[in-house]
């Protein structure tokens, strides 16, 4: 048996997860998903911004909100770079909500991103 140049000798405990004093985490309740997914939509509008809205004109040309076709590829492709932002900054609040509340907290964001659009153009 190695001691170690002091003569400690080094013990490592690992503890058997059967007799762990603390449960594990169980799946999320209905209340803390829900909870969780109006988290997400209150801060999703904070990254909707004309700084935001310039960068994507930059890449694609001027937006045109009479178009309806260029308009919805515009509003796609700004929600797409704010969930990226977003996932980013805020994942773990991100991945703790379902697929489908995800793809409502898009749909949401849209809204939310064509009415800034058609306020902007209006300036």
């Amino acid at each position: 048996m190695f001691y170690g140049q002091h003569n400690i000798r080094a013990i490592f405990k690992k503890k058997n997860e059967k007799f762990a004093e603390i449960n594990p985490k169980g799946e999320k309740t209905l209340y803390e998903r829900t909870r969780d997914y109006k988290a997400v939509v209150r801060n999703l509008p904070r990254y909707i911004n004309e700084n935001r809205m310039d960068s994507l004109e930059s890449k694609i040309g001027p937006i045109n909100v009479d178009d309806e076709q260029k308009l919805v590829r515009a509003v796609n492709q700004f929600a797409d770079d704010v969930l990226v932002d977003f996932a980013e900054n805020d994942g773990e609040l991100w991945r703790s909500i379902t697929a489908e509340q995800q793809q409502q907290a898009k749909d949401h964001l849209c809204t939310e991103t064509r009415a800034f659009f058609i306020e902007q153009k209006k300036k």
